[in-house]
């Protein structure tokens, strides 16, 4: 059996309704006493689900382990950082999926509060990733809309051995909002994606967040090492897109698109528990119409015991560390159209936390 750690937002409360879009796959969730009990935000849900499917196209079996570090209003919980790595090393999983991170470097006061709080945490976390030998999936990380802006985020920037994954649209271009640079190691489509939260409600969101348990699925899936995964990486067909657009293999630090990887097993998972949406190449969605809307559009009419349709929502969370939640609107990257976004405002000597990092 293979076993991932999301370690994210949902801890040990799993509930049917979400056990039944995985139907086969253990599940559990620990916590610290400080979050037990209290209201998950479902940025982790997303992510366990992501991570899941490939593996469960496979045929194999696989432990979802959601580790939980935010608390309710998506904040960063006191002392995680060491018992994470204690819940790390008591585990001993296949993999590890990490959407979040601190961003965004070019900040100088947050780099350092980054550098300063990560120190001591990346030796650790390294000497895990020698005596486990799993595989870490981080987040890129959102940048700041600035294309020129090479920002991947903490800790996932100083790591050697941890997967970066960034983001692309689904016709293949790099989100510009992903963040880029030579630690990326390969793009997911993670604009505008299907994931259900515990309640069985399915909603789109968008970032980097996304195209990493993506991409630590598909490595599960694959049955791959953490260095076969790299090789398989380095071997990432070039994306021929019409001239004018940016073109993957990335033009200037040249990482591919690793989407087929995922959508190959996605593709079997059987109709009822699998979004269409999800697998097919449209650019944009519109977030105002419902799943049912794009079942009768692909003519899938016939509604699942299991699903209920997706939330009315394009959730671009960013996870920020010591302070309080609150709807703003999301950025625009495709100028035509507003999402509704979870943020949180910064507090003056704290670092930003990518939970959407993307």
């Amino acid at each position: 059996m293979k076993k991932i750690l999301i370690i994210d937002t949902q801890g040990a409360e799993i509930t049917p309704a979400y056990h039944a879009l995985l139907p086969g796959v253990s599940m559990r969730g620990v916590e610290m006493d400080a979050t037990r009990g209290t209201p998950c935000h479902s940025h982790g849900a997303w992510c366990g689900w992501l991570s899941a499917i490939p593996v469960l196209g496979a045929g194999m079996e696989l432990e979802v382990v959601f580790v939980r570090i935010f608390d309710a209003n998506a904040q960063w919980v006191p002392n995680c950082e060491s018992w994470m790595l204690d819940i790390i090393e008591e585990e001993r999983p296949d993999c590890i999926s990490r959407s979040w991170g601190a961003w965004d470097g070019d900040d100088r006061i947050t780099r350092m509060f980054a550098e300063t709080s990560f120190d001591e945490w990346i030796v650790r976390f390294a000497q895990l990733q020698d005596d486990i030998k799993f595989a870490d999936f981080g987040a890129a990380g959102n940048n700041d809309n600035n294309d020129a802006d090479e920002d991947v985020a903490y800790p996932q920037c100083q790591l050697e051995h941890t997967n970066v994954i960034g983001a692309c649209r689904r016709d293949g271009v790099p989100c510009v909002w992903s963040g880029d640079g030579p630690a990326v190691q390969c793009v997911m489509w993670a604009d505008e994606v299907f994931s259900p939260d515990m309640s069985g409600e399915f909603a789109v969101w968008s970032g980097t967040s996304a195209a990493c348990p993506k991409a630590a699925g598909a490595y599960l899936a694959l049955n791959d090492t953490p260095d076969s995964w790299r090789v398989r990486m380095r071997t990432l067909p070039p994306y021929n897109r019409p001239e004018g657009e940016w073109t993957l293999p990335h033009p200037k630090w040249g990482y591919g698109c690793a989407e087929d990887f995922w959508q190959n097993f996605a593709k079997r998972i059987p109709v009822g528990l699998m979004p269409m949406q999800s697998l097919t190449p449209i650019p944009y969605v519109n977030k105002n119409k419902t799943y049912h809307d794009y079942r009768e559009e692909s003519g899938e009419t016939q509604e699942p015991d299991q699903m209920r349709g997706p939330a009315h929502m394009a959730a671009e969370c960013t996870l920020v560390a010591g302070s309080d939640a609150r709807a703003t609107e999301t950025r625009n990257p495709h100028g035509n159209r507003r999402a509704e976004s979870v943020k949180a405002a910064p507090v003056s000597g704290r670092a930003k936390t990518n939970g959407d990092a993307g």
